[in-house]
C-alpha cells in the first residue's frame, strides 16, 4: 500500500498511527516506512535500503508513506492500493498516482484485460486527466463504463436442481428433461432409466432415504455411509419403513405392494455410491495440562 501524505509532519503522524496498537492491534508494527526529506544520515540510508527491497519476500514492509519523493524511476510491481491523503491539485501528481497502479504484472502473465485496466473513483479534478486521455496521442487510453441500474421489470426464474441420488432413483426429473435439446447419446448418463418406476416403489424409496438420513446423527451405529449396507442396519430401516407405511395405510398392508427389503438394498446402495464421507476429527490434548491466571501486560494494579 502506498500512502500519499500532505507533508512530513502528516507523514510522521500516519506512521505513528499505523504502527500503534490502536490500528488492527499492532499488526503493522515494523512494517511501515516513511519516505520523505525528514530523513538524513543513517536513517536515510536505512530508508532507501528498505525501499529498494520492498518487492523482496524477505522485506517485511507492507505500507509506504511518502511525501513528494517517489516520482519517476520507482517501478514497483507489487503495489496494489494507493491512498492519497492530500489534494491532487497538480496534474503531474495525478499522472504519477495513476502510473503507480499500472505496473502490476498480472496482465502480461494471464492475458486478462480486466487485470490490466485501472478503475479510478474520480472527482472534478480528474477532468483534466480525462481530457488528456481523449487526445489522440496521449499515453492514457480512456474507456468509459456506464453502470445501468437493474431493470425492475426483469423477471427472474427460480430453478431447483435435484440431487443425483434423487434422479437415479426416479424421485425427481433430471435437469435436462425440462429443457429443449437434442436426444442424448445412448451411452450417456442421461440415457439411463431410473431405478424405480412405479409410485409405490418411489414412495418406499423416499421413506428409506428419510430413515437413512437419521443415521447421519448416530456415528456409533453408522460411522460411515458404508455402514448402511450392513444387513442389521438394512433390516432396521426396512422394519421402520414398513411400520410407517402400514400406519399411513390405516393398518392395512396390501399384497400388491413391492418387497420393502429389496428397495432398501437398492436405495442404500445408490446412497453409498453417491456419498463422499467427511471424516470426523476429534482433537484430544496430550501430556500434562497446566492452568493458571496471569495479569495482562496492559493491566495495572489499582
Amino acid at each position: 500500500m502506498l500512502v500519499i501524505a500532505r507533508d512530513t509532519t502528516h507523514a510522521a503522524q500516519l506512521l505513528a498511527l499505523l504502527e500503534s496498537y490502536a490500528f488492527y492491534g499492532g499488526r503493522y508494527a515494523g512494517k511501515v516506512i516513511q519516505v520523505d526529506s525528514s530523513k538524513s544520515g543513517k536513517d536515510e540510508e536505512a530508508m532507501i535500503a528498505r525501499l529498494l527491497a520492498v518487492e523482496s519476500v524477505d522485506e517485511p514492509t507492507e505500507i509506504v508513506i511518502h511525501v513528494n519523493m517517489l516520482k519517476e524511476g520507482w517501478d514497483v510491481t507489487n503495489l496494489y492500493t494507493i491512498v492519497p491523503l492530500r489534494a491532487a491539485n497538480a496534474r503531474t501528481l495525478i499522472e504519477q498516482s495513476i502510473g503507480r497502479s499500472l505496473r502490476l504484472p498480472y496482465g502480461k502473465r494471464t492475458g486478462e484485460e480486466a487485470v490490466v485496466r485501472l478503475n479510478i473513483v474520480a472527482y472534478d479534478r480528474f477532468q483534466e486527466i480525462i481530457d488528456e486521455a481523449n487526445k489522440g496521442g496521449s499515453v492514457l487510453r480512456l474507456q468509459q463504463v456506464i453502470l445501468e441500474p437493474a431493470d425492475q421489470d426483469t423477471q427472474t426464474v427460480s430453478v431447483t436442481v435435484p440431487s443425483g441420488i434423487e434422479s437415479r432413483l426416479g424421485l425427481a426429473d433430471r435437469p435436462f428433461e425440462n429443457t429443449v435439446q437434442d436426444s442424448p447419446p445412448a451411452n450417456s448418463p442421461s440415457a439411463y432409466q431410473p431405478v424405480f418406476q412405479t409410485e409405490q416403489e418411489k414412495q418406499i424409496a423416499r421413506k428409506v432415504m428419510e430413515a437413512a438420513a437419521r443415521y447421519e446423527t448416530c456415528p456409533q451405529q453408522a460411522p460411515t455411509s458404508q455402514a448402511l449396507l450392513q444387513p442389521e442396519i438394512q433390516a432396521q430401516i426396512a422394519e421402520e419403513v414398513q411400520r410407517e407405511l402400514q400406519g399411513a395405510q390405516g393398518g392395512l398392508w396390501a399384497d400388491e405392494w413391492p418387497e420393502v427389503a429389496e428397495i432398501v438394498a437398492k436405495t442404500t446402495q445408490i446412497l453409498v455410491e453417491q456419498t463422499i464421507d467427511i471424516p470426523s476429527i476429534t482433537v484430544m490434548p496430550g501430556g500434562e495440562i497446566q492452568t493458571g491466571f496471569s495479569p495482562l501486560p496492559w493491566m495495572s494494579a489499582t
